[in-house]
């Protein structure tokens, strides 16, 4: 009698918070803002360099055009992570804004990445 191969395991999608919000320090609303700040830090640094590396590679009207484009994302976030605070209105909008801090960052990275290699 064969043995049934079992199916591959689906990975699962967890923050590279997880661990960090895991901890008694981070099971904490401090806490986890605290750990998402830490994803938030790392985001930004990709974001920065992505930036860099698309930067390098764009002519003078493209720059422009592309330090235009980031000066209205950075308002974009910040008002979007401080309405948490204007809706939220409570120890959760604390967490709740390092989280949409972090998410945004991390989506922005990824775009110009996306736009750096096309």
């Amino acid at each position: 009698m064969r043995k049934r191969e079992r199916p591959p395991r689906k990975r699962s999608r967890q923050s590279a918070t997880t661990p960090c919000t895991n901890t008694s320090a981070g099971n904490t609303n401090l806490g986890t803002a605290n750990c998402y700040r830490v994803e938030w830090v790392i985001w930004d640094n990709l974001l920065n360099e992505n930036f860099k590396n698309l930067i390098g590679a764009l002519d003078n009207q493209q720059t422009a055009k592309l330090r235009a484009m980031q000066q209205a994302w950075i308002a974009y976030r910040d008002t979007t992570r401080n309405f948490y605070m204007d809706k939220v209105q409570g120890s959760m909008a604390i967490p709740m804004g390092a989280v949409c801090a972090a998410r945004e960052t991390a989506r922005r990275a990824l775009l110009l990445r996306f736009f750096d290699q096309t």
